[in-house]
């Protein structure tokens, strides 16, 4: 009877402590939202595969995710031939699970990932910068990516359109621009 009430007091401690763990990871998820970016959303393989050939990467290409999630895209940008990639996300399981895909696929040279909001990402080097954000990040970020992006900078947007802008290539609902020219 002993042995019945231990396994009954572990399992029960064993489901409280995945319960509060699943808790923490779902909320974690939300915080993005807070910080005016969007919420960790897998993106599925085939659209992956669309959006880096929509993105006409190249081996010179330094690739930039804002909201980098598990790292699947910027690990397929390397392997489509990226010289090198680097992603921004919040949360630190997610970061973590991107960085071991990377050992997994012997592409950490190439990649680096941070435990950081996108806001403080520095776009002055990039030459593709992937996205999926809401709406309204959408219009905050049309205003950084103009303000840091060097001109001919590509975007990928997955999702949502940056407001104001006209699309060079669409494809359902990914769309491709083009950081235009600075005006003297």
């Amino acid at each position: 009877m002993e042995i019945i009430s231990f396994l009954a007091i572990f399992l029960l401690f064993f489901v409280l402590l995945l319960s509060l763990f699943a808790s923490w990871w779902f909320i974690s998820m939300l915080i993005p939202i807070f910080l005016k970016g969007g919420p960790f959303v897998p993106t599925n393989w085939q659209r992956v595969e669309q959006m880096i050939r929509i993105a006409h990467i190249t081996p010179q290409d330094h690739v930039i995710d804002l909201g980098s999630g598990d790292g699947r895209i910027l690990l397929a940008a390397l392997q489509a031939g990226a010289k090198k990639a680097e992603g921004y996300e919040i949360h630190r399981g997610l970061v973590s699970l991107s960085r071991w895909m990377a050992k997994k696929k012997k592409l950490e040279n190439r990649l680096t990932i941070y435990c950081r909001s996108f806001w403080k990402a520095d776009l002055k080097n990039c030459d593709v910068i992937f996205l999926y954000q809401l709406p309204l990040s959408m219009k905050l970020l049309k205003e950084k990516i103009l303000k840091e992006a060097k001109p001919s900078a590509r975007i990928v947007s997955n999702g949502f359109c940056l407001p104001d802008w006209i699309p060079q290539q669409k494809e359902g609902d990914i769309y491709l621009y083009q950081v235009p020219q600075k005006e003297n």
